[in-house]
């Protein structure tokens, strides 16, 4: 199948980037990059268009395996870059709770999302999007997260525009970098709330029914 060819053709480049001995490590970046941002969502945008994505189709069988292609490119991607050390992301360690003999991971990450999409919907409300359609909250955490760690619109657009196509959902990328600039521009109480709450579930292991009543404020 056509589709494959150039998925495993992606993955391939992939894999090339990461046996380079002695890379200049700007071009490796450009062209992580480039597959990443471009030829990658060029590919979902193409897939997109002759996958039917309604309920109980023949084609479902095949779209959970390109779905599971995508999850390997997308993680050989972030390989690379931890490889050669372009991943400028800071992702806490695993907290780790020892109870009657047992461990237990910390459910901090749970946290995370429920004050996420607290202030997601809070920020949709303050842009007039709706704010009960599900795919506009995803869209507006990306673009939350995506501020806090500094990314550029281009590059935020691009992630919450993928994640779309894998859900079966299509939107135009203008509509979400317009998303983004109405977040940056009017969302800025929203964007400091979610930056203490955040801070306060890392450092004090606040429960998210904590972390939200200290910034109703800014909600």
């Amino acid at each position: 199948m056509e589709i494959f060819d150039k998925l495993t053709a992606l993955m391939n480049r992939i894999e090339d980037l990461k046996q380079l001995q002695n890379a200049d490590i700007n071009n490796v970046e450009v062209q992580l990059d480039r597959i990443e941002y471009e030829d990658l969502l060029h590919l979902k945008d193409e897939i997109n268009k002759s996958i039917d994505y309604s309920d109980n189709h023949p084609d479902d069988i095949v779209k959970e395996q390109i779905e599971d292609f995508f999850n390997k490119i997308e993680e050989a991607i972030y390989s690379a870059r931890i490889q050669f050390g372009l991943n400028d992301s800071k992702e806490d360690d695993e907290q780790i709770e020892y109870i009657d003999g047992g461990v237990y991971e910390q459910p901090e990450h749970d946290e995370y999302s429920i004050v996420l999409k607290k202030v997601a919907k809070s920020a949709l409300k303050t842009i007039g999007v709706n704010t009960k359609d599900n795919h506009a909250v995803n869209i507006m955490e990306t673009i939350l997260v995506g501020i806090l760690l500094g990314e550029k619109d281009n590059l935020i657009a691009a992630r919450a525009f993928s994640e779309l196509l894998l859900s079966g959902k299509v939107l135009d990328k203008e509509q979400i970098m317009k998303m983004c600039k109405n977040t940056r521009e009017k969302c800025q109480l929203q964007l400091m709330g979610l930056q203490i709450a955040i801070d306060n579930i890392r450092e004090y292991k606040c429960s998210a029914l904590e972390a939200l009543p200290q910034i109703s404020v800014f909600l």
